[in-house]
């Protein structure tokens, strides 16, 4: 939930990777998808939607409470600073990034949930390494799509948000594969031995 967090309010910076234009909140926001294979394997399906339900309504609620601290007026003692000045103007978007945060994550997360789900209907305990992957692949590009669409849309030229997608899909995949090893880290729902 923390990783959704940061990640909404770096994805208002717009950086240079080697693979085109890239929301900042791209360099957390992968650690969600293994946590959430995590979840789902320690503790179950219904577990891992609550997991992405809750960690909706947290961004929802960091995102209003940043609206709130803006519209609350600076102290006339530092009111002309350019931090104050600008704090409304950096997070201004923030609201529209946590909304196409929340629908984004959501459905990735449902998709990557039915898909993990498949994969143990089909394969049982083993794979354990390929399900995550396999459900992460499925996922992403979703996330991605959704989540760029959303945000950047008649705010940034199609160019950049089409370079965002992809920038966005390359990255998250790559840490996604480094990260999902860690699924070995946690047993299953019934607490048997990881296999």
């Amino acid at each position: 939930m923390v990783a959704c967090v940061l990640a909404n309010l770096w994805s208002v910076r717009i950086v240079s990777s080697p693979f085109g234009p890239l929301d900042a909140g791209t360099l957390v926001y992968p650690l969600t998808f293994t946590l959430r294979d995590l979840i789902h394997r320690q503790a179950g399906a219904k577990a891992a939607e609550a997991t992405i339900i809750l960690a909706g309504a947290l961004s929802a609620a960091a995102a209003l409470g940043t609206w709130v601290v803006g519209a609350i007026p600076a102290s006339p003692e530092v009111a002309q600073s350019a931090a104050q000045i600008h704090f409304g103007d950096v997070l201004s978007l923030a609201p529209r990034i946590v909304i196409a945060s929340v629908v984004a994550q959501i459905a990735s997360g449902w998709f990557d949930t039915r898909l993990y789900s498949w994969w143990v209907a089909r394969h049982g305990n083993h794979g354990l390494l390929g399900r995550v992957a396999f459900s992460n692949l499925g996922s992403i590009p979703l996330d991605s799509v959704l989540f760029a669409g959303i945000a950047f849309l008649g705010e940034l030229p199609v160019s950049v948000i089409v370079g965002i997608i992809l920038s966005n899909v390359v990255l998250k995949t790559a840490l996604s594969l480094v990260i999902a090893p860690g699924i070995y880290l946690v047993s299953t729902a019934h607490g048997s031995p990881s296999p």
